[in-house]
C-alpha cells in the first residue's frame, strides 16, 4: 500500500532531508529527487516488515545512490589535486583570509560564504565517509542511527567520521589561516 499513513507522515516530515542526503551522496542534485521517489516506492512495498520507517528510508536512499554511482563508475580514490585551484573551474575557491584552525569544517560551512568550499571538499570524500559526515552533521543523527542506516557498528561510524574529518582538514588546509 503506497499511501500507508506512517509512510506518508515520515515522507512529508523528512522529504527535504532525504533529498539533501541523496544529493550529497550522489554529489549532484539532478538525480536526488528521482532516488527519493524510488526509495518511497521501495519502502512502500516493504511497509509491513519495517520497524523504523525513517531509518529504512535513509538506508534505501543510500543504497540506491551507491548503486547509481557504481553504474556511472564514479566511486574513485580522491587525490589532493582535485582541490587544486588550477584544476578547478570555479576560481572563487581562493583561500579566505579570516579563517582560523580552531574551527571545524562544519562551522566553516555554517558561515555561508564558505559553504560551497566545504560542500565541495565533502563531495571529494568516498561514499561511506561522505554519508557519515552528511548524516552526522547535516542530518544531525546520532552514531547509533548512522550505524544502522549504513550497516556498520557504532564504533566504526565514529572512526569513519574521525577519518573523514581529518581528510577534510587536509582538503581545507589551503582555506584555513594558521
Amino acid at each position: 500500500m503506497i499511501d500507508h499513513p506512517e509512510l506518508v507522515a515520515v515522507y512529508e516530515q523528512n522529504r527535504s532531508l532525504f533529498v539533501n542526503f541523496a544529493s550529497s551522496t550522489l554529489g549532484r542534485a539532478t538525480d536526488a529527487e528521482d532516488i527519493v521517489q524510488q526509495a518511497y516506492v521501495a519502502v512502500a512495498r516493504r511497509m509491513g516488515a519495517i520497524e523504523d520507517v525513517r531509518r529504512y528510508f535513509y538506508t534505501a536512499i543510500r543504497n540506491m545512490c551507491l548503486d547509481a554511482l557504481r553504474r556511472q563508475k564514479k566511486i574513485r580514490q580522491v587525490s589532493l589535486a582535485d582541490l587544486d585551484e588550477t584544476s578547478s573551474p570555479d576560481q572563487s575557491l581562493k583561500a579566505p583570509t579570516q579563517l582560523t584552525t580552531d574551527i571545524t569544517p562544519v562551522e566553516i560551512a555554517n558561515r555561508g560564504d564558505h559553504q560551497n568550499i566545504v560542500r565541495r571538499a565533502i563531495q571529494q570524500l568516498e561514499a561511506n565517509p561522505r554519508s557519515v559526515v552528511e548524516l552526522a552533521y547535516f542530518q544531525d543523527l546520532p552514531h547509533s542511527e548512522i550505524a544502522k542506516i549504513i550497516g556498520i557498528s557504532e564504533g566504526n561510524s565514529r572512526k569513519i567520521l574521525s577519518r573523514a574529518l581529518q581528510e577534510l582538514r587536509v582538503h581545507l588546509a589551503p582555506f584555513i589561516k594558521a
